[in-house]
């Protein structure tokens, strides 16, 4: 593990402590998030309930970014990535951010994401407001975007299905 002059706390603590207070936060504000397993990883799956399809949280120190990622995991999801990508304007409309689009080369995977930069994410000041970002953004994603989702995926497989 590398070590930071300026790391009071290290990393896996400093992860662990911050993810743990926006579950608490998760808990108390947005009983709509399901819960997930805290741990010092720098990104935590979430569950999506949507099949070939995964949510995570991303916490950069490095990078000072935070971020919330929408896996599309095999092929069979890759034609749902590749509409919102090709006209994502009514998910930017949801959530009030543009999402970023990144195909993962040679892999049947893809991602679209939301980013956020978090300059000090050592102050522990300032993460209640991140905590909120989390929030406000996770509640949109599992009350408005996941089901919107889920009838992509049900309506890309029943076609499969017709043409198949």
């Amino acid at each position: 593990m590398e070590t930071d002059p300026e790391d009071t706390v290290g990393r896996r603590e400093l992860r662990l402590q911050f993810w743990t207070g926006l579950s608490d936060y998760l808990a108390a504000e947005c009983p709509q998030v399901p819960h997930f397993d805290v741990g010092a990883s720098w990104a935590l799956r979430l569950t999506s309930g949507i099949r070939h399809i995964g949510f995570e949280v991303r916490m950069g120190l490095r990078q000072k970014l935070l971020g919330i990622d929408i896996w599309f995991w095999r092929a069979a999801s890759l034609p749902v990535w590749e509409r919102i990508r090709m006209a994502p304007q009514g998910f930017d409309a949801m959530v009030g951010a543009s999402w970023g689009f990144e195909p993962l080369e040679g892999r049947d995977r893809a991602r679209m994401f939301l980013d956020r930069p978090a300059e000090d994410l050592r102050d522990e000041s300032t993460w209640p407001q991140l905590h909120k970002w989390f929030a406000d953004n996770l509640s949109v994603l599992y009350e408005k975007i996941a089901p919107e989702l889920r009838n992509q995926m049900d309506t890309t497989s029943a076609a499969a299905v017709v043409s198949g």
